[in-house]
């Protein structure tokens, strides 16, 4: 017969637990070290970001000033760009006034409309006048409006039941 020493394994088993864990807290230290890392990477991208916003709005305030003081007699170096501005600023003036045009025509058209319609509405806030009588009856309804209560939990089953559809929706439009 052969012994097994217990004592032996136990130390072995005691050993690779003291790697394993060693080595677990030494990759939990990684994974933290590296999780700082990419969220202070992640902060200064954000900074980077919301100083070139600033950066293009001063550059389009300054580029307006410009055009507004120089547009006259440019630069040589910005007359192109001052006559595409120039340009671009004729563009959507001729199409405001092509706005207003439309709406003219529309505002000139549209007294003749109305006078029509409420003439064709005034039979129906008579209809309800005559439906006065119908008024007396609540009583008679109010226990309709009752049951409708008794039905509103089994309404509400299907909507859970349609929440998942619903969420799988919205996260596949996501």
């Amino acid at each position: 017969m052969s012994s097994f020493d217990f004592e032996e394994l136990r130390k072995k088993a005691t050993a690779a637990a003291n790697i394993v864990a060693d080595k677990s807290a030494e990759f939990a230290r990684i994974v933290a070290d590296k999780t700082k890392l990419v969220a202070k990477k992640a902060k200064i991208s954000a900074e980077i970001a919301g100083e070139r916003e600033n950066l293009k709005k001063e550059y389009q305030d300054i580029g307006k000033l410009y055009y507004e003081k120089f547009s006259a007699a440019p630069d040589p170096a910005l007359e192109q760009s001052v006559s595409e501005v120039t340009c671009s600023l004729e563009k959507i003036a001729a199409k405001k006034a092509e706005l207003e045009a439309l709406d003219k025509e529309e505002a000139a058209e549209a007294p003749t409309e109305p006078a029509e319609e409420p003439a064709a509405e005034e039979p129906k806030a008579e209809e309800p006048a005559a439906e006065e009588p119908k008024a007396e009856e609540p009583a008679a309804e109010a226990p309709a409006a009752e049951e409708p209560k008794a039905e509103e939990p089994a309404a509400e089953e299907p909507k859970t039941e349609e929440t998942p559809a619903a969420e799988e929706e919205n996260k596949d439009q996501q």
